[in-house]
């Protein structure tokens, strides 16, 4: 899963500061740090998400648990 860093401090990622795309609250965004799934990296490299760029959870499908 793609790992994250809290915005708008960008401070070194510690292991402590990283949070997967599951712990983003909706309105959150977060900066892609890094990449760890094989097959999950590729699906979201071909959309554009790369280490270094931002985003924001908009939302969360129905059946998605947390």
């Amino acid at each position: 899963m793609a790992l994250f860093r809290r915005s708008p401090k960008l401070v070194a990622a510690s292991a402590a500061a990283r949070r997967t795309a599951k712990d983003l609250r909706v309105g959150e965004t977060g900066t892609i740090c890094c990449l760890e799934d094989p097959e999950m990296a590729l699906k979201l490299l071909e959309m554009g998400c790369v280490p270094g760029v931002q985003v924001r959870l908009s939302g969360r499908a129905p059946w998605a648990t947390r």
